[in-house]
């Protein structure tokens, strides 16, 4: 089974892909981000996020998908663009299962603290999927790469 996790977003969308080797190995092909021109409309930058994520879609042939779930933010315009950007996933993951997972309770399953920065969640992903420290991976695909894991969690036990 390949997993496509995605973590949303109009400026810039992580998404990491792993696969399950044995039903329980995780091996990690990959993550990355799709990254759209500051330049951009509202309407272009969707428009960049499904090309590119149809790209990744086309490349990687998930199985399932597992995206972030939107919050609301104090900001009612960024609340509304993440929104955009969640619609051009569903768009592009149509036809998949998709699983929708709460920020704080994937970083809760996977650090031990709900709260938890970007930077401590990176850092337990690495150490999931055996990427050295040192590897230089965008935080949003790794944030994407934890999604991934944590429906892996959710469904595998």
């Amino acid at each position: 089974m390949r997993i496509i996790g995605i973590d949303p977003g109009t400026r810039y969308l992580g998404w990491g892909i792993i696969d399950l080797a044995d039903g329980r190995r995780i091996i990690p092909p990959g993550g990355c981000g799709v990254l759209t021109s500051k330049k951009s409309s509202v309407p272009e930058r969707i428009y960049e996020l499904w090309r590119g994520l149809s790209i990744v879609r086309k490349a990687w042939a998930p199985d399932v998908c597992a995206i972030e779930v939107a919050f609301i933010y104090q900001n009612p315009q960024t609340t509304m663009r993440l929104a955009e950007a969640r619609g051009a996933c569903f768009i592009v993951m149509a036809g998949l299962p998709i699983h929708q997972y709460d920020n704080n309770k994937i970083k809760k399953a996977l650090t031990g603290k709900g709260n938890a920065t970007k930077e401590q969640l990176g850092v337990r992903v690495k150490k999931i999927l055996g990427i050295p420290k040192a590897y230089d991976i965008p935080e949003d695909a790794l944030d994407a790469l934890g999604i991934a894991i944590y429906h892996h969690k959710q469904v595998m036990g």
